[in-house]
């Protein structure tokens, strides 16, 4: 009888000891899937900044290709417009 006691109590014990360890894994994920989230809105934040800084920059160039492309160009002394 006394066996069999202690079987219950270990198995109980052993089941207590996997909540303890499920609940504190799980605070632990959290915690890093907190930590994912910032970093992931940082770099999309980074990210929107650089692509409107590319944007501006292709808009300027192709600006500054449509006015070039306005005037005439010298070759050998032949005006050619391009």
């Amino acid at each position: 009888m006394h066996f069999l006691l202690r079987k219950i109590y270990m198995r109980q014990k052993v089941k207590l000891l996997l909540i303890v360890a499920a609940a504190e894994m799980k605070e632990e994920l959290e915690e890093l899937m907190a930590e994912i989230k910032k970093t992931a809105n940082k770099v999309r934040g980074k990210l929107k900044g650089t692509t409107a800084e590319v944007c501006s920059a292709v808009h300027c160039i192709v600006s500054l290709l449509t006015f070039l492309m306005n005037f005439p160009i010298d070759v050998k002394g032949k005006k050619v417009i391009v």
